[in-house]
């Protein structure tokens, strides 16, 4: 069963337990990933966070209730997972852009959304070209150094590289086969929004100095997808994009990690469309868990 099944699956299980507790880590689970990948490839394929997905799905279920039942009020809030009256009184008006008193007394004719379902993957095309098959490579274990940063601000990425060359290009320190990686740690915050651990460096063993501002991280043995990105550096989200909302998704691969690495080489030509990068995402080709009704 690859991701697309799995996902549909959990979107069934959210219907039919859309009245009980679901957090992202339950759901994640069902679907047998780390909350960060199942995060990532939910919002890829429906186009928005999986806990805002619920909340319109309980929102959708409250106003079929309002329409057809004369259940109270702060029963389908209550019943429908929704901590107060008051809370649910403020989702539905920014949803419906009426109270549920005002909505159950004018009775709106709207059209209601079927439940979600992800049909067949179309291939998607980007630069008119489709994103090819990975090769898949085992690396043996290996440490990166070099300069960090922690936080959420994605701009930070090309702000940090631009530090790295620079350091090369005054000879601060220099890497013998000009092979450069770039390793993002993922991770949610309370809130599930994404926050990141990003190393611009290389591999420990390739420099003759290091410098003492520059971090190390080890890195395990693992099997990697192997995918190029050609272009513009800017546009790289465009093949990640392809990645996480075309390939594994109709995979019958799973992430290891909450980890990418970038692989930056002699291909590399700066900021023009014929540059190119590697990007490794760790993989398992392990039977994943069933998901449970």
């Amino acid at each position: 069963m690859n991701h697309l099944d799995r996902i549909n699956l959990t979107l069934e299980y959210i219907e039919a337990h859309i009245d009980t507790n679901l957090d992202l880590s339950l759901l994640a689970a069902k679907s047998a990933l780390s909350k960060y990948h199942f995060h990532r490839i939910f919002k890829a394929l429906l186009g928005e966070q999986p806990l805002k997905y619920v909340a319109r799905r309980r929102l959708t279920r409250a106003a079929h209730d309002l329409l057809n039942t004369d259940r109270r009020i702060i029963d389908i809030a209550f019943d429908l997972g929704f901590g107060s009256h008051e809370s649910f009184i403020r989702a539905f008006k920014k949803r419906f852009l009426l109270t549920p008193s005002q909505f159950r007394r004018i009775k709106p004719r709207i059209p209601f959304e079927d439940k979600g379902k992800i049909g067949p993957l179309d291939l998607r095309l980007s630069h008119g070209k489709a994103i090819p098959n990975p090769t898949i490579l085992t690396r043996p274990a290996f440490s990166i150094t070099g300069l960090i940063y922690s936080g959420r601000e994605t701009s930070a990425i090309g702000w940090l590289w631009d530090r790295f060359w620079e350091m090369i290009r005054s000879g601060t320190f220099t890497v013998e086969n000009h092979q450069y990686l770039g390793a993002c740690f993922h991770d949610l915050d309370m809130r599930n929004n994404e926050v990141f651990e990003y190393y611009a460096g290389f591999e420990i063993g390739d420099s003759i100095n290091i410098p003492k501002r520059f971090k190390t991280v080890d890195i395990p043995e693992n099997a990697y997808a192997v995918f190029t990105h050609q272009g513009h550096v800017n546009n790289i989200e465009m093949t990640y994009d392809q990645i996480y909302g075309n390939w594994l998704p109709r995979s019958m691969y799973t992430p290891t990690m909450d980890l990418d690495i970038i692989v930056v080489d002699s291909r590399f030509s700066g900021r023009n469309e014929k540059s190119e990068v590697d990007i490794l995402i760790p993989v398992s080709r392990e039977k994943a868990r069933s998901v449970k009704k």
